[in-house]
């Protein structure tokens, strides 16, 4: 069963006026209202009556739930990924720091040129100014800019 271009237009209508703005979502909720709409009509109800009942399926509240779990799907892979850099970037920064102390003291104790220990210690500030900071800074940025938007 095949639904008009009227009715499909209404049913997009309806879609659109609750906030879909991600083209692959809307096509999705579009077809899964028209499945509903024409099972109803198979049923032997009339477009108005399938539509209301569809409707009562899947209310403006889903559709913009929908919408905003989309969203948060998408991205939190992303947030992820941010966020296991800051803790890698913060953890070599960290072991840097710890083995150029040793061998800058190691080197000292034993009278050794201490360029081991200071190319780690450099390292360390390089990995956490460079590394580990602007993630940090930008993640909280992103949370910052995130709240203000809920």
């Amino acid at each position: 069963m095949h639904l008009r271009t009227d009715e499909l237009d209404q049913i997009q209508l309806y879609v659109d006026q609750n906030g879909l703005t991600i083209p692959e979502v809307r096509d999705d909720v579009v077809d899964h209202l028209c499945c509903i709409v024409e099972e109803r009509i198979g049923e032997g109800d009339d477009f108005d009556t399938a539509f209301v009942a569809a409707r009562e399926l899947i209310s403006q509240n889903d559709i913009q739930q929908i919408q905003e779990d989309t969203i948060y799907f998408l991205t939190i892979k992303k947030q992820l990924i941010m966020i296991k850099g800051i803790f890698i970037t913060a953890y070599i920064s960290a072991a840097l720091l710890v083995f150029g102390i040793f061998f800058t003291t190691l080197g000292y104790v034993l009278e050794l040129p201490d360029i081991v220990g200071f190319s780690m210690l450099l390292g360390s500030a390089a990995f956490f100014c460079f590394g580990f900071l602007p993630a940090w800074f930008l993640q909280k940025y992103r949370n910052s800019v995130d709240g203000i938007k809920a």
